[in-house]
C-alpha cells in the first residue's frame, strides 16, 4: 500500500507542486518559497516500552525570508496512511501534523553556508487493530522541538547539504481506550543528509534524509513566488 501511495504522491507533487515536511532550505534569502513534498516517517518512541510509529504524508508549506539572514515557515501534513507498535502493529493511521520551522544564514563565503535551523512540530494520530469481537483504537500525539546546525555547498544550480540536529524537547502520550501513557523521542539526535537542484529560477526539487531517531524520508518540490 506504501509502494502505491509513494509513486501516486510524486506524480501528483511533479505535476501539481502539492507535498512536504519542512519548508525550504535554500535560496529563502531571495523570496518567499511555496514548497510541497512527500514524507515517509519512521519514528521511534518509548513509553513503558519501545514501539515506532510509521507514516506517509503529503504535507504543504510556505516559508518567506524576515530578513537576509533569517526565514521562518509553517504548514500543515495530512497522514496517508500509517502503522504504529512492534510486534502487534495497529493500522490505518490517519491524522495531521501541524509545524512550524526556520532558519539562520551564520556564514556565507563563496558557495558555501553555515545555518542554523529549528523546528516545532505536533502530530495527532489515529490508529485501529483488529480485536476478538471488534477493534481497538490508539490515539497518538506528540509535541516536539528541535534544533540544527548544516553546512551547504552550491554546485552549478544544485545544492547540498548536511549536519545534526538535537530535540530538545519531546512530549506525548498514546491513549487506548481508558488507558493512557506518556510518550518521548526514543532518541535526541539526528543526522541531516540533503540537496536540492534548480529545474528553473522558480522551481527547485529537493530530497532530506533524517537517520538515528528516525529513518525518514522527504522528497519536494520549492515554488519562488
Amino acid at each position: 500500500m506504501r509502494t502505491y501511495y509513494v509513486a501516486s504522491a510524486f506524480c501528483l507533487l511533479l505535476a501539481t507542486g502539492q507535498a512536504s515536511a519542512y519548508t525550504s532550505v535554500t535560496g529563502v534569502n531571495n523570496g518567499g518559497r511555496l514548497t510541497g513534498g512527500l514524507l515517509l516517517q519512521d519514528t521511534d518512541y518509548e513509553t513503558s516500552d519501545d514501539f515506532n510509529v510509521e507514516t506517509t504524508q503529503l504535507l504543504a508549506g510556505y516559508k518567506a525570508a524576515l530578513s537576509p539572514k533569517f526565514a521562518l515557515g509553517a504548514g500543515l501534513g495530512v497522514v496517508l496512511d500509517g502503522e504504529l507498535g512492534n510486534d502487534n502493529r495497529a493500522e490505518d493511521g490517519s491524522g495531521l501534523r501541524l509545524f512550524v520551522d526556520g532558519q539562520f544564514n551564520f556564514k556565507q563565503w563563496g558557495a558555501n553556508t553555515i545555518l542554523g535551523t529549528f523546528a516545532l512540530t505536533h502530530d495527532r494520530y489515529s490508529f485501529s487493530r483488529d480485536f476478538v469481537g471488534g477493534e481497538i483504537d490508539y490515539d497518538f500525539t506528540v509535541t516536539e522541538i528541535k534544533i540544527g546546525g548544516l553546512f551547504a555547498h552550491d554546485i552549478g544550480p544544485a545544492s547540498l547539504y548536511g549536519g545534526l540536529e538535537a530535540y530538545l524537547f519531546s512530549d506525548g502520550e498514546i491513549d487506548v481506550g481508558p488507558a493512557n501513557d506518556d510518550v518521548e523521542r526514543d532518541d535526541r539526535l539526528n543526522i541531516r543528509l540533503g540537496g536540492a537542484f534548480a529545474v528553473d529560477q522558480s522551481i527547485d526539487l529537493r530530497a532530506d534524509l533524517f537517520l538515528m531517531s528516525e529513518q525518514t524520508f522527504l522528497f519536494g518540490a520549492d515554488f519562488r513566488l
